[in-house]
């Protein structure tokens, strides 16, 4: 039987790390003492807007922001590696499609590799 292939996005449906993305951004702006609630997260995320854009109102230098920027990541990376990210039944799901289907779940980015090991959804 030739084999199927399956493509999809990696947030939400093989690991859940939005929330962590959200969480770093927070942290950092808070350095600025900017409160970014989540309803006003998604609501820039729905937007397209930048939540740096709330550092820019304050004529934050754009250098400033880079670093900031730079510890937001930082910071979302360690939450990668040392908070829940799974989603249930994935790993499972993941192996049973591996037996029909070609299955890559290749990162994209620098920050979904780590996750995937962690959250044992490699096949």
């Amino acid at each position: 039987m030739p084999r199927r292939f399956l493509l999809w996005d990696h947030d939400g449906v093989l690991v859940d790390t939005e929330r962590w993305y959200f969480e770093a951004n927070r942290t950092v702006l808070r350095r600025l003492q900017i409160d970014l609630s989540e309803p006003q997260y998604l609501e820039f995320m729905a937007a397209g807007r930048s939540r740096w854009g709330l550092a820019r109102e304050r004529q934050l230098p754009e250098t400033r922001i880079q670093v900031l920027r730079a510890a937001r990541d930082a910071l979302y990376q360690e939450f990668l590696q040392t908070k829940p990210i799974e989603i249930e039944g994935v790993a499972d799901l993941i192996r049973k499609l591996n037996r029909s289907h070609a299955i890559s779940a290749e990162p994209c980015y620098e920050h979904i590799g780590g996750c995937h090991g962690r959250a044992e959804v490699r096949s």
